[in-house]
C-alpha cells in the first residue's frame, strides 16, 4: 500500500440527481469543509495542506463545491497504516462537520448510531461521494490491519470523530470560526490556516488533551 496515487483533494460534491436529492446549502458546504480542515489539523506534520475553498472556480469537477487540497509530507513509497488512517479519518470529517448542528441537537447520538445498521439512516450523507471515493481506496488495508470488516472499521472511526466533536467544545468552536471564515472568504491559502489555527492556540489543545482521531488502533 503506498502513496503514489493520492487523491490530493478532499471534494464536497452536490448530487448529480439534483432533481430528486437534496443539496447543500452553501453554510453546510462551509461546515462540511471546516470539518476536513479541523481533523487535517491533528496531522499537519504528515500532510501539507495547500488551500481549502467552498468556490467552485479552478475545481477539477465542476459538480464540486469545496475541496480541501491537501499533498504528503513524507515518502509516498512509504508503507503505513497510520497514514492511511490519518486520511481515512481526514475523509469521513466531512461527513460530521454537514451534520454538526445534528451533533449539538442530540447528546446521544453516539448510542443511537451504535444501534443503526447504517449511519446514514441518521447522518445527511448528500454530496460525500467523493470522500467516499478516497476512504474506500485504504478500506481494505485497514480492515485487514485491525482484523475487522470494512463496515465496522467505518463505523467506528465516524464513532470516533462524533466523540471528539461532542466532548471538545474548543473543537466545536473552533469548527465554527474557520466555518464562519470560510463563508467570510471562500477560499483560505495555507498561511492563512496556519494563522487562524495558531490565533486559536489549537497545537497547544491537542497537546493538553491528547487530541486524536486514532483512538480505533488503541482498541
Amino acid at each position: 500500500m503506498c502513496f503514489k496515487k493520492l487523491f490530493r483533494i478532499f471534494r464536497k460534491e452536490n448530487n448529480v440527481n439534483s432533481n430528486t436529492m437534496p443539496e447543500l446549502n452553501r453554510e453546510r458546504i462551509a461546515a462540511h469543509e471546516a470539518a476536513h480542515g479541523v481533523v487535517w489539523y491533528l496531522f499537519k506534520d504528515m500532510w501539507t495542506v495547500n488551500s481549502l475553498t467552498i468556490e467552485r472556480n479552478g475545481l477539477p469537477d465542476d459538480r464540486m463545491n469545496g475541496a480541501l487540497h491537501i499533498s504528503p509530507n513524507f515518502n509516498e513509497n512509504e508503507n503505513s497504516i497510520e497514514r492511511a488512517n490519518e486520511l481515512f479519518a481526514i475523509s469521513l470529517a466531512g461527513l460530521i462537520g454537514q451534520n454538526i448542528n445534528l451533533l449539538q441537537q442530540r447528546p446521544n447520538l453516539l448510542l443511537e448510531l451504535m444501534q443503526v445498521d447504517h449511519f446514514n439512516q441518521i447522518l445527511d450523507e448528500t454530496g460525500c461521494g467523493g470522500d467516499y471515493d478516497i476512504a474506500r481506496l485504504y478500506l481494505p488495508h485497514l480492515g485487514q490491519a485491525f482484523q475487522t470488516s470494512e463496515g465496522a472499521i467505518t463505523k467506528y472511526k465516524i464513532l470516533d470523530i462524533v466523540t471528539m466533536f461532542q466532548d471538545h467544545r474548543k473543537v466545536l468552536h473552533v469548527h465554527a470560526l474557520l466555518t464562519q471564515l470560510l463563508l467570510d472568504k471562500g477560499t483560505l491559502s495555507r498561511d492563512e490556516l496556519i494563522i487562524f489555527f495558531e490565533e486559536q492556540n489549537f497545537q497547544e489543545y491537542i497537546e493538553d488533551e491528547n487530541l486524536d482521531i486514532n483512538f480505533f488502533n488503541r482498541r
